[in-house]
């Protein structure tokens, strides 16, 4: 697996800085074969309408559905990067840096080695997988990062979920947006699943069982 490959018709549209860059950053990721991860680099625009030169990783869950879990990315922009979780649509930074922001600035070899120095620390995080059933079915599911707990991607089915719930968790702010249920103000979950990452250098919330088969993960996914 090459990491940042630039295909052909896009290295014509790249300038020197952006192509030293990419080169740079495949060089330093070299011979780092992580699994379940997909990596690639999206040049600026020629029009004008300038997007800054992007390289991502998508981390991705080879459950018995593949199921995108996270875009971690880097944004080139002149002498710096900036590296954040990315939005799944149009690979934009978040309006307020995570706790996985990068900001450097350097020679663009040494802005390449921080930045994928910066993609293997991101990737090689320890990620579990939290199942809420009743009555036999799963209503709830959360993706979290074991060392600091943060939600990567999760869902809740009402039509599973024990009566009156989801207006208790609304009622108690456990919301965000149009509706979009958060599932840290769920009781604990009734068992988890290892997903990928080195377990020993996170932690998983007391009281959880671990499970080896995920079961059927029926609902709409969101952050």
């Amino acid at each position: 697996m090459t990491w940042f490959e630039v295909a052909p018709e896009d290295e014509a549209e790249m300038s020197t800085a952006e192509l030293t860059f990419a080169a740079a950053l495949r060089a330093h990721s070299a011979g780092w074969t992580p699994t379940d991860v997909q990596g690639d680099v999206i040049p600026a625009n020629s029009d004008g309408s300038h997007t800054p030169l992007i390289a991502f990783a998508t981390l991705i869950d080879q459950g018995d559905q593949a199921r995108e879990l996270m875009i971690a990315g880097v944004h080139l922009l002149d002498n710096r990067v900036q590296g954040d979780r990315l939005d799944n649509q149009n690979f934009s930074l978040p309006e307020r840096p995570s706790s996985l922001a990068l900001a450097c600035t350097g020679t663009h070899d040494e802005l390449a080695e921080a930045s994928a120095t910066w993609f293997r620390h991101v990737l090689e995080k320890p990620v579990v997988l939290y199942v809420w059933l009743h009555d036999g079915y799963i209503y709830a599911a959360r993706y979290t990062f074991a060392d600091t707990g943060e939600t990567l991607s999760q869902y809740y089915n009402r039509n599973y979920a024990p009566t009156g719930q989801a207006d208790e968790l609304i009622a108690a702010g456990h919301v965000h947006g149009k509706g979009w249920i958060q599932t840290v103000g769920l009781p604990t979950p009734t068992w988890y699943f290892h997903v990928r990452g080195d377990l020993t250098k996170g932690a998983v919330l007391p009281g959880v069982l671990a499970a080896t088969r995920r079961g059927p993960l029926s609902g709409l996914w969101y952050e």
